[in-house]
Formats: C-alpha cells, sequence, structure tokens
C-alpha cells in the first residue's frame, strides 16, 4: 500500500461547494473518481489563496491508482488486437459524452483484471474510430460484444450490471 496525503481546502470568500472541483491525488496526478477513496467529497486539490483546514491520510493500494485494466483499440489495430486475438475479446463501444458509457467503463476494467490471462478486453471509442462501429452496426451505446475466434459471438446493448456481462462472457470461456 502506497501512503496519501490529501488536504481538506475551502476558499475563504467562496462557499465549500464552489471552492474547488472534488478531486482525488494518487501519486502525483490526479485520478479519476473511485469508491475504494473514502470521503472523496472532502479531498480537495489545495489551489494558490485557498485555506487549508486540515489534513488526512489515508492508504491507497496499487489496484486503486490503476485507472483503466482495459487497453484501447482503434480502427488501425481492430483486426490485430480483436480478430487475430487466441483468446475472447470483450469490446467496449462508447464515447466521453456518453454518461451510461462511463457508468459501465469500471465494469468493464473489472472484468478485464478478473479474467486477464482467460480474456483481454479493450475500449472502442467509436467518435475517434468510427469504420469499426459502423461495420459492426452500433447504433446505440455503450454497446459491449464479445468476439471469439475472430467471430462477433454475442452483443449487449446498454448500462447493464456486472452479471449481465459476467453471464455472457461466461458462455465462450
Amino acid at each position: 500500500m502506497a501512503s496519501l496525503t490529501a488536504w481538506t481546502v475551502s476558499a475563504p470568500t467562496c462557499r465549500p461547494a464552489a471552492a474547488a472541483k472534488p478531486l482525488a491525488l494518487v501519486q502525483g496526478q490526479v485520478a479519476r473518481h473511485s469508491c475504494s477513496v473514502r470521503r472523496r467529497s472532502n479531498i480537495l486539490l489545495a489551489k494558490s489563496g485557498v485555506h487549508v483546514r486540515r489534513q488526512i491520510s489515508l492508504q491507497v493500494s496499487a489496484q486503486d491508482t490503476k485507472t483503466e485494466a482495459a487497453g484501447p483499440v482503434n480502427d488501425t489495430d481492430f483486426k490485430e488486437k480483436v480478430l487475430d486475438s487466441k483468446v475472447p475479446v470483450l469490446i467496449d463501444f462508447w464515447a466521453p459524452w456518453c454518461g451510461p458509457c462511463r457508468m459501465i467503463a469500471p465494469i468493464v476494467d473489472e472484468l478485464a483484471l478478473e479474467y486477464e490471462g482467460k480474456m483481454t478486453a479493450f475500449k472502442l471509442n467509436t467518435d475517434e474510430s468510427p469504420k469499426v462501429a459502423t461495420d459492426y452496426g452500433i447504433r446505440s451505446i455503450p454497446t459491449v460484444m464479445i468476439f471469439k475466434d475472430g467471430q462477433k459471438m454475442e452483443t449487449v446493448i446498454g448500462a447493464v450490471p456486472k452479471s449481465t456481462l459476467v453471464q455472457t462472457l461466461e458462455k465462450y470461456m
């Protein structure tokens, strides 16, 4: 476990909610919000002119600092990474502006870690890679597809619970 020191701060002239946006500082970088980081609404990144009220120490595990387990894939490397893969592949078709896509992203990352070695997971940004999205008829995001031996096996559309994705994935293991 790595030790992390953060500060609870407030600006003297602003309401606490308007003082600063809640952020978690992990190993010198701003990390994505994670349920495993407790009291994240009290952790703010100190800026000049901001009054520090108290200091908090947190324990952060290596898994907490890993923001994405599923790697990116795009139009140019889709064939190599997905269709030529020797293990089943889970593809999350998403876009940065999509709220439900952000809801399902941590689930895809969890599955990538849990099934490491047995399955590979990738995320395909449909705004940056429209060719693959069009080729596979993606009309709604988030869409998760399972590929095995270069063939599309199953499609799950929408922000579904982890159990649904696990059941779908288990069929092709």
